[in-house]
């Protein structure tokens, strides 16, 4: 069943809707006899001969008009009269405003969907009949729930129709609208399909995007019935579906989406999509997995809306959210993950479905709530609940058809690491299962594989992954050390960068250093002992170190890293020292004075670590330093760059650092 928050984001059509019901209800309750109403309007409507006519037949509607009064001249009462006009001028479109006309309008829907189900069963008349309802009545929910009614009313007649949807053509022109001079649209999507089938990688539906597709209102009408009248109908339907992209395209216009039921009933009843190792040909599961994560996202942006623009919804919808995000969802996601592991092919599945959402997470805005993110933490708890261990992920990933191994190196990560019971620092199962994974991980540094590199992008800031990085780091008894020998295994990459413009080879080292960063947040998360606090800080001074040495002395071009890269390291010096990082400040003062823009940077990321913004102000100056002069400086040197965005973010920052003293904006 349809959840009603998802009309939140509508709530006042549904509250119009609910109006029209009510409205409905009372005018019909004041007539003598609905069954002489009824009963005529069925007969009306048997009367058609051949198509039924179109809205610029003005003539052929006039006639079925008057049609409709003859029919009730020898039946109705005079109290039906007025009813009986106001369907006519519906039919003839020529229907005024008032209660009279709206319940009209209801009504024609209702019985011409009744007398559909109880007449020819056909999918083109019930498509006829349905468009005809929709120009004339304006109310296609009317119509399909009436038709619904009747059909389950009657098992016999239910079956038939059920076999009549379920024929569905094999070619996909009957799947997809496309206008005058739009050919080549389908030959891009039989295109697509033929590259989806050669790949033999099925999940890859859940990547498919396509914006230009127009489905056809057939197929989405036979799914919303067949969903009704007979589920596992839509199963087979949707694996005959000749294109992975239209059938991933289904799902937002069936709605399937908001009905966990829907959801949970075809996790357990689709077909497998793996045999043993190999891809069975069948997709329909695929992208009810993806449902799961939708509903998520669909339901709490219905709530969010409603909080945001102060429905009045009951309970309120501020706390509904909050709710939500805390408890319900991940309570949902944890169910529908449990059902999707009790398949057979449910491992595989559920982990190709980890990774997928590990590469789709990475880029996201980590302060605010997201459907994906919640999906992955939960369904990283359920895997291990499974007894699903590094193993599994290492082997699944033999299997699959993907380019870079760091999304199942995060997952592996994530089904490994386990919050200790006495810290907040994580543990693992064994020490060889931590380093088994941090030499998968000193391999993907050494060979720059794909997913390394695309996480050090400048322009797709990436944050949660180094948080796995740097706890396995974090976990081994001398952290400093590992951390130095894998710096020292990527030596040659350095070497060869020095002839290098592009400063690719350096990016291994500049995601290298982001763990160590990562593990000085962990190891600082641990209660006080002189084993992490030592770690954190040496951890800390080689990182930056380090940052100098990429950026000043071996990049070929060193804006390729750029100073925003040193002073990231400022963010993690509080964690580092503790209240201790005043001191240790004297140190790098000569660094932040050789350039006012790193300067400006540093002292925003310890703003951010928490540190206030007045010890800040007066820390800078007891070094010699004053933040407003700083701010200036920084902003002279980049309003002379052709970068706004870059110059309006350091306005940005110079606005957080100073507060009220900020200095006017340039642009």
């Amino acid at each position: 069943m349809k959840d009603p928050r998802f009309d939140w984001d509508r709530i006042e059509v549904a509250s119009y809707e609910a109006r029209l019901r009510k409205e409905e209800q009372d005018l019909l309750a004041t007539l003598p006899d609905l069954s002489t109403l009824r009963e005529g309007l069925l007969a009306w409507w048997r009367g058609f001969v051949g198509p039924l006519p179109d809205s610029g037949d003005t003539a052929a509607l006039a006639v079925a008009a008057l049609r409709l009064k003859r029919e009730f001249s020898s039946r109705a009462n005079a109290q039906l009269q007025p009813l009986i006009e106001a369907l006519s001028h519906c039919i003839t479109g020529d229907a005024g405003e008032g209660a009279m006309t709206r319940v009209a309008k209801r009504l024609l829907a209702k019985e011409i969907g009744h007398a559909t189900a109880l007449g020819a069963v056909s999918a083109k008349v019930l498509n006829q009949s349905e468009a005809f309802a929709h120009r004339r009545a304006s109310d296609w929910m009317a119509f399909d729930d009436a038709f619904l009614a009747s059909c389950q009313a009657d098992a016999e007649l239910r079956s038939r129709w059920v076999a009549v949807l379920e024929e569905v053509p094999e070619e996909i022109e009957a799947y997809v609208e496309v206008y005058s001079g739009e050919q080549h649209l389908l030959a891009s999507l039989r295109e697509e399909e033929k590259a989806f089938l050669q790949r033999k990688d099925p999940t890859r539906l859940w990547q498919q995007r396509n914006d230009f597709i127009r489905l056809s209102a057939d197929i989405t009408q036979r799914l919303r019935f067949l969903a009704v009248l007979e589920f596992p109908a839509v199963l087979r339907v949707l694996e005959r579906i000749p294109s992975a992209a239209v059938l991933e395209e289904v799902f937002g216009w069936v709605g399937f989406q908001k009905d966990q039921d829907w959801i949970l009933r075809a996790l357990r009843e689709a077909a497998p999509v793996f045999d043993a190792q190999e891809w069975t040909g069948k997709r329909a599961l695929l992208p009810w997995v993806l449902a799961i994560v939708r509903y998520a996202e669909r339901l709490e942006e219905a709530v969010s809306w409603a909080a945001r623009s102060q429905q009045a919804t009951t309970p309120p919808a501020q706390e509904v959210l909050e709710s939500l995000r805390r408890r319900e969802l991940p309570e949902w996601f944890r169910k529908a993950f449990g059902v999707l592991l009790d398949r057979p092919d449910g491992q595989r599945v559920a982990i190709e479905f980890a990774v997928w959402l590990a590469e789709e997470t990475q880029p996201a805005n980590q302060r605010q709530w997201s459907a994906q993110r919640a999906a992955l933490n939960e369904l990283l708890v359920v895997l291990p609940l499974r007894g699903i261990q590094l193993e599994a992920i290492e082997a699944t990933m033999k299997l699959a058809e993907r380019k870079s191994q760091m999304p199942f190196f995060l997952v592996g990560c994530g089904v490994e690491l386990k919050p200790e019971v006495t810290s907040p620092s994580w543990g693992m199962r064994t020490r060889e299962v931590r380093e088994a994974v941090w030499q998968w991980y000193i391999r993907m540094l050494a060979t720059e594989e794909e997913g390394v590199l695309s996480q050090v992008n400048p322009y797709r800031p990436v944050s949660w992954p180094f948080r796995f990085t740097g706890a396995v780091l974090a976990g081994f008894e001398e952290p400093v050390q590992q951390w130095r020998d894998a710096r020292a295994r990527l030596f040659k990459q350095r070497q060869l960068a020095r002839f290098r413009v592009d400063g690719e080879l350096l990016e291994p080292s500049r995601h290298l250093v982001r763990t160590g960063l990562s593990a000085i947040r962990v190891l600082a998360s641990e209660p006080v002992s002189a084993r992490s606090a030592g770690h954190a800080r040496q951890l800390w001074h080689d990182q930056l170190e380090f940052l100098r040495y990429l950026v000043l002395g071996q990049a070929k071009n060193p804006l390729l890293l750029g100073l925003h890269e040193m002073a990231r390291a400022f963010a993690f010096m509080s964690a580092a020292f503790g209240e201790e990082w005043r001191t240790e400040f004297a140190t790098v003062t000569p660094l932040l004075q050789s350039n006012a823009v790193l300067a400006l940077r540093a002292a925003h990321y310890l703003l951010e670590s928490g540190v206030e913004r007045q010890s800040l102000r007066e820390t800078f100056a007891r070094h010699g330093m004053n933040l407003k002069d700083i701010g200036e400086e920084a902003l002279a040197v980049e309003v002379a760059k052709p970068d706004t965005e870059a110059t309006v973010k350091l306005e940005e920052i110079v606005q957080a650092i100073l507060g009220e003293e900020a200095l006017p904006r340039r642009m």
